[in-house]
């Protein structure tokens, strides 16, 4: 499943709402569902952030690459 950037800052500040896992620790017990899912929620958008640096790298020496051939290589249309 591809994510936009536009969905995935959308995601990320609404998990930003959420309360930090350091402040259900007293109360896990009471509430351990939620203490799950918030754990959840913030381990996604971390594996998500790191899956986009990972791929912007990758990407990113994929053009070099091609620009070494064609200088003009994914540099958009001018008009």
């Amino acid at each position: 499943m591809n994510i936009t950037n536009k969905d995935f800052e959308v995601i990320k500040a609404a998990i930003s709402y959420l309360p930090d896992v350091a402040d259900f620790t007293d109360i896990k017990d009471s509430f351990e569902d939620e203490y799950n899912i918030i754990v959840s929620a913030h381990e996604v958008i971390d594996r998500l952030t790191e899956k986009k640096k990972r791929d912007n790298k990758r990407i990113a020496g994929y053009i070099a690459e091609k620009r070494k051939v064609n200088k003009n290589y994914a540099r958009g249309y001018k008009k």
